[in-house]
């Protein structure tokens, strides 16, 4: 028996800390189980409930932190059969943030934001960028920087680097509340167009996508049992939560093209084939596509790290739009699958859309149809993207 313990949770649903009577001291010995919340912004990733309750058993719940909810100690105190029939029923919860409650807008270029900026934060950085980091290290957000103290640091609590290369999902260490009272809450102002950053603030790359969720990823937590009336310690381990998605994220089965043309303008293409998506549950999902004039809008340009940061920042200066919002590049035709057909926009970021299930989606992917206006005499890149509810999946943001 071990109070080491891999977790395999789904995000918001409650599971079981596996324990079976784990605590092996005698009976009626008085011990004291604790876990350790306190580092690596564990404690806003995680929380442990416990439906049995028994009034031989001190439950205590210790915060550094005034934020609510945010424990940073648990403590059970009580003879050991007593603690392993709390702890045999014991459950862990990812903790839960306003970040689900967002109404995004499926058309808009970025997506709404949380006003308190809680909760594991994804953030996504050109495809093919070599970060360095692992699940467990400690980053910074060029915006957010607080001081030199680890108040400005976050953990890296995922890495997808398939699905829609490259994103990382971050949880902030530093107390929220306490960050609000002393440090401006600095860490809501990560953003668009920031750096992620080394802890020594040297810079990884520029940040081309940022949302928000309720935690879904990995971390580690210290777990220790002593003897209560001598602080002796009897066992030690870890909480290892490792976890999924509540409803799995759509892909891209085969994957589009990023430059679509026609072999001469005043001409429609023949079927394009953009890929083909996927999602576990065959929920339904929407595809776009969105027209941009340089490969890795809207990270700025091509060049070094410091030269697209740059043009990042030029480009915002400048009110430069980074995508293409208006007909004069092109049209896409419409497509009817069964009930289902597309719709093409005349202004703002989004230019076609398709909304079905998966198989829909993939018939309308390959039926549809690009005409290149007769004055265009360049191409233009592509970018097609997958939405939901919680999910966009980009391909090529920022190649």
């Amino acid at each position: 028996m071990s109070l080491t313990k891999d977790i395999y949770y789904v995000q918001n649903v409650a599971i079981s800390l596996g324990y079976v009577n784990e605590i092996t001291a005698p009976a009626a010995t008085i011990v004291r189980w604790e876990a350790d919340l306190t580092q690596n912004g564990a404690s806003k990733m995680s929380t442990i409930q416990f439906p049995t309750q028994l009034d031989t058993v001190k439950i205590f719940y210790g915060q550094n932190s005034l934020d609510q909810n945010i424990v940073g100690k648990i403590v059970l105190t009580g003879p050991a059969s007593d603690v392993n029939l709390v702890l045999n029923d014991a459950l862990y919860l990812n903790q839960l943030y306003n970040a689900n409650l967002v109404e995004q807008v499926s058309t808009s270029q970025d997506r709404i934001l949380p006003e308190d900026r809680r909760g594991e934060v994804q953030i996504q950085i050109p495809a093919g960028t070599t970060h360095g980091l692992n699940i467990g290290q400690r980053c910074r957000i060029s915006s957010c920087n607080l001081d030199t103290t680890p108040n400005g640091e976050f953990v890296v609590t995922a890495i997808d680097s398939f699905n829609s290369p490259t994103r990382l999902w971050l949880i902030y260490v530093g107390g929220y509340d306490v960050t609000d009272l002393y440090y401006n809450a600095n860490y809501k102002n990560a953003k668009i167009g920031d750096f992620l950053q080394t802890t020594a603030g040297v810079d990884i790359a520029p940040i081309i996508d940022l949302s928000y969720n309720n935690p879904h990823g990995y971390l580690s937590f210290p777990v220790r049992v002593f003897e209560d009336a001598t602080d002796a310690q009897l066992d030690s381990g870890f909480l290892i939560p490792n976890g999924v998605f509540f409803i799995h994220e759509p892909y891209f089965m085969d994957m589009p093209p990023d430059v679509v043309y026609a072999l001469d303008a005043g001409d429609w293409t023949t079927g394009l084939f953009m890929g083909a998506i996927a999602q576990q549950e065959e929920n339904q999902e929407t595809v776009q596509f969105l027209i941009k004039k340089y490969p890795n809008d809207p990270s700025g340009g091509g060049g070094s790290l410091q030269e697209q940061g740059d043009a990042i920042e030029n480009a915002v200066e400048g009110g430069a739009p980074n995508y293409i919002q208006d007909n004069s590049a092109g049209v896409f035709s419409t497509v009817q699958v069964g009930d289902r057909i597309s719709k093409s926009y005349d202004s703002g970021v989004v230019r076609w859309e398709f909304y079905g299930t998966p198989a829909e989606c993939n018939e309308a992917l390959q039926k549809v149809t690009y005409f290149r206006p007769p004055t265009v005499n360049t191409t233009y890149q592509i970018e097609t993207r997958i939405v939901d509810g919680q999910t966009r999946i980009y391909f090529t943001r920022g190649a």
